[in-house]
């Protein structure tokens, strides 16, 4: 693992990108690994926490420019599906859920 460094971390809180930053080499060193290894990191922490939320370390600004964007993407898809969801609830439905069927009945 290369030492914090000049390496960049991306924070992700409640889905959203918060900071994109340089990690000190006083800052606690926190885990980075190969594309691979994050994206698997990712996909452990979404079907835990049903969110994205950690902070993810990167060797160059790119990198870790190119990971928010895609998690921004990811973000996007999540609002778009519960959006057509919600469009298209039959009229007086009883509820909404995001994890389960609405009620059909009325």
């Amino acid at each position: 693992m290369p030492t914090s460094q000049n390496m960049y971390q991306v924070v992700i809180k409640g889905n959203f990108v918060c900071a994109i930053e340089p990690i000190s080499s006083n800052d606690t060193p926190i885990r980075s690994g190969t594309p691979l290894e994050i994206g698997t990191q990712l996909a452990t922490n979404f079907s835990i926490s049903g969110t994205i939320d950690g902070v993810y370390a990167f060797q160059t600004t790119s990198q870790a420019q190119e990971f928010a964007v895609l998690c921004l993407q990811f973000g996007k898809a999540l609002l778009d599906r519960r959006l057509k969801i919600i469009e298209e609830l039959p009229p007086n439905f009883k509820s909404y859920f995001s994890d389960e069927q609405p009620a059909q009945d009325a």
